[in-house]
């Protein structure tokens, strides 16, 4: 909108309706959960606890003091945001991607802790609705998950519209009248980044530590996941795992596929099917927008596998 008049267009955005967005989105959001939550009630044979499930033996589910006893369980229970420990933090109200739709306003000014692809998503809604936006991040690009020659495009790109101070390390954080501080140093320099927000986005950490895990005997990884086979059988018979509680992909479209996948096994024992993730798409809802299947360059190389590069320029395109 704002160059747009470079290309004849001649336009201009009266004001942005927070409330009105926020209800369209929890508008839907709402009534489906609750839509969704009616209709596994109506279903025979299928009873529905609203509560805290932990093991508490083999097989053995505690929810809200009822037990419940099965031959199978599917475990997902998913992640939360993780919040890195950074001085003056906890005492400060900050905000996750679980408030960052449930602003009571839209903030004049943001910053954004966090360089993955939940900051830059919600980075570029804020931006554009007219939110002045900083982004920090630990290292030297944006999206470092993506492809080399991709995160490091994207920076630059996404650099033109916020700003962004990267290869920070975090100092302090202060909250004062409602305005936040961050502190920190990049590359030799101070910064104070002030804002009327703050959002922290990195990365999500596995609920596991809920659920009494250890009760149950089932393995998790060095981070929580549960450890799964390709099968997505976890190490006690009859335990499975899907979802973001597995340290595979965390997208809804792949969770979908492993619920499919386990409801297979799970009645068909004797012709077991394995999860295959060698082509799973993934896309980072930004602009530029991002969208990737597959191994990266990265992966590719690491794992020894023969592969090509090419690569195509749009301005290069007539």
């Amino acid at each position: 909108m704002a160059r747009g008049a470079e290309f004849g267009v001649h336009a201009s955005i009266d004001r942005v309706d927070w409330p009105a967005l926020q209800k369209q989105v929890w508008g839907r959001m709402g009534p489906g959960s609750e839509m969704n939550e009616q209709w596994h009630r109506d279903l025979d044979g299928l009873d529905v606890y609203k509560g805290y499930a932990r093991f508490i033996d083999d097989k053995v589910l505690e929810v809200d003091g009822e037990r419940i006893k099965a031959e199978n369980i599917v475990v997902s229970v998913g992640t939360r945001p993780s919040v890195p420990a950074i001085p003056g933090l906890d005492g400060v109200p900050y905000i996750t991607s679980d408030e960052a739709l449930r602003l009571p306003a839209l903030p004049r000014k943001m910053t954004v802790i966090g360089a993955g692809y939940i900051g830059a998503e919600i980075a570029h809604m804020f931006g554009s609705l007219g939110t002045q936006v900083t982004i920090i991040g630990r290292g030297p690009r944006l999206l470092k998950n993506e492809d080399d020659a991709v995160s490091e495009r994207f920076t630059e790109v996404f650099g033109r519209a916020h700003r962004l101070i990267m290869n920070a390390s975090f100092k302090s954080v202060s909250h004062r009248d409602g305005n936040f501080t961050v502190n920190v140093v990049a590359d030799g320099q101070e910064h104070s980044v002030e804002s009327d927000a703050l959002l922290v986005a990195t990365g999500r950490q596995a609920n596991s530590d809920k659920l009494g895990i250890d009760a149950a005997g089932v393995e998790v990884d060095g981070n929580g996941f549960i450890k799964v086979d390709p099968y997505l059988r976890t190490n006690v018979d009859g335990i499975w795992a899907l979802g973001d509680i597995v340290p595979t992909h965390s997208f809804k479209h792949s969770a979908n596929q492993e619920g499919r996948l386990v409801a297979h096994n799970i009645h068909n024992p004797d012709d077991l099917k394995a999860m295959d993730y060698h082509a799973t798409p993934h896309a980072v809802f930004t602009s530029p927008q991002v969208a990737g299947v597959g191994m990266t360059e990265r992966e590719a190389k690491a794992a020894g596998v023969p592969y090509d590069v090419s690569q195509r320029s749009y301005d290069s395109i007539a």
